[in-house]
């Protein structure tokens, strides 16, 4: 399976279900059998969010009254039948390829993680190895940032510019005008980025 999830990460046009699925047949492994269950909220059944005036079958009654319900309250999922831990790699990973869900590597601890709510992320939310009070998508990006400080002594001078104007911005506002400010940070980003 890491060698399958390792490769997909390298080169992402491989992450598909057809991939997976012939992977699978060349390891001699299969997804573990799996079935939808539904789970629906006893307080208040589905059949008794309609009309009971109204002359319909019972299935009928079932199936309005769910698609009127408040689907919060109700939830269809997916139940696999795992045997050990090899099945519950195996069922999740074809979960996420069903859901259109990558799997990456975090930039800060090195582990595998699966981006939510950002796609492009490049941390997870996972404490940090480094500093324990902070996750690593807190961490990463800091430590990203001075390291790339400690490489580039351009950009550490640009940085101490950029601090010591707005300082001075933060303690005499009617000296120093915000335009001239906004328009050096504007130059200096466009120079940085050549």
């Amino acid at each position: 399976m890491k060698e399958f999830v390792d490769l997909c990460i390298k080169d992402p046009s491989l992450y598909t279900m057809e991939n997976f699925m012939f992977f699978l047949h060349l390891t001699g492994l299969s997804v573990p059998e799996h079935h939808l269950q539904y789970r629906f909220d006893p307080e208040k059944p589905v059949e008794n969010l309609i009309n009971p005036h109204l002359r319909i079958s019972s299935f009928e009654a079932a199936i309005r009254g769910f698609a009127k319900s408040d689907k919060s309250k109700h939830a269809i999922t997916s139940v696999y039948t795992c045997e050990g831990i090899e099945d519950v790699c195996m069922a999740s990973l074809y979960h996420f390829l069903k859901l259109g869900l990558a799997i990456k590597v975090c930039g800060n601890c090195g582990k595998y993680f699966v981006p939510l709510r950002r796609s492009d992320a490049m941390y997870c939310d996972r404490i940090s190895p480094f500093n324990a009070s902070k996750t690593c998508k807190e961490d990463g990006s800091q430590r990203a940032f001075e390291e790339k400080l400690k490489i580039d002594d351009a950009e550490k001078l640009r940085r101490q510019i950029y601090q010591a104007k707005q300082m001075r911005i933060r303690r005499n506002p009617h000296t120093f005008p915000v335009r001239s400010f906004s328009a050096w940070v504007t130059i200096s980003q466009v120079i940085s980025a050549a």
